[in-house]
């Protein structure tokens, strides 16, 4: 699994990935090991532009809401 969600591939990062993405199924979950993935799957999913997508990613992914309502920033490194 690559660097970037080793500290974060949790069950609720995961539930997470399908609420604020309701295409995203188990199947393709299990494809998803890195933000490159994840934006694949949601350009694929709902035809965003790239550029879009990787935005929406790396803005998601630094702002994450834990369960007991805390923002953490996670500031992972941009995409290449």
């Amino acid at each position: 699994m690559n660097a970037d969600f080793t500290k974060l591939d949790t069950p609720n990062l995961r539930s997470n990935i399908k609420q604020n993405w309701l295409k995203i199924n188990d199947e393709h979950l299990q494809v998803i090991s890195n933000k490159n993935d994840l934006a694949n799957v949601i350009e694929i999913l709902y035809e965003f532009d790239k550029t879009l997508v990787k935005q929406q990613v790396q803005e998601w992914l630094n702002n994450q809401i834990n369960i007991d309502g805390h923002i953490y920033q996670i500031n992972m490194k941009p995409f290449n």
